[in-house]
């Protein structure tokens, strides 16, 4: 990252494995000019509408992550799969990554993500600072097991929930 970036967006890109939204980029006192110089420079890519990369070179999973969160905007969480990746219910990421909104917001869809809505405002609550925000496991079960084409698959996932070794209780809690 360069030097050049103002101190509070440079921790906040370290905290987002390097991807930072336009509005923390304008929120820690960067110029929308700046912004737009630092990608045309080569410095920054546009990950998603108004999401950028703040370092060259392919995105590690974790930044893929935060960059789907971001781009979802307020009260934005990794939900299904994707939450179930962090929370070691499974061993390999998913083709796309899940993020869990608000159901009163709207989200543009884009390839590669898929937007769900949720009424349960316990479900979107506050995460550790530098950690990607994500349902619950109980939630990313209830999520999974809504999908599943038989009774036989929902206990694969309970069974997985409580019977996993290095599977987390609870995430962003």
């Amino acid at each position: 990252m360069s030097a050049e970036l103002p101190a509070k967006l440079c921790e906040t890109a370290q905290r987002q494995a390097g991807i930072v939204s336009r509005q923390q980029a304008i929120t820690a006192k960067m110029s929308p000019r700046a912004i737009e110089w630092k990608v045309r420079a080569g410095e920054w890519r546009q990950v998603y509408w108004g999401v950028y990369v703040t370092f060259t070179g392919p995105l590690s999973r974790p930044a893929q992550l935060w960059a789907a969160v971001l781009y979802a905007g307020e009260g934005a969480v990794l939900s299904h799969a994707s939450a179930a990746e962090l929370q070691g219910l499974v061993d390999q990421p998913a083709d796309v990554i899940h993020v869990t909104v608000p159901a009163h917001r709207r989200v543009t869809p884009v390839t590669g993500l898929v937007i769900h809505r949720s009424d349960l405002p316990e479900r979107l609550s506050e995460y550790p600072v530098g950690e990607v925000p994500m349902t619950l496991v109980a939630d990313t079960v209830i999520d999974l097991a809504e999908a599943c084409a038989s009774v036989d698959d929902v206990y694969g996932w309970v069974g997985r929930a409580f019977g996993r070794k290095g599977a987390r209780a609870a995430g962003g809690a």
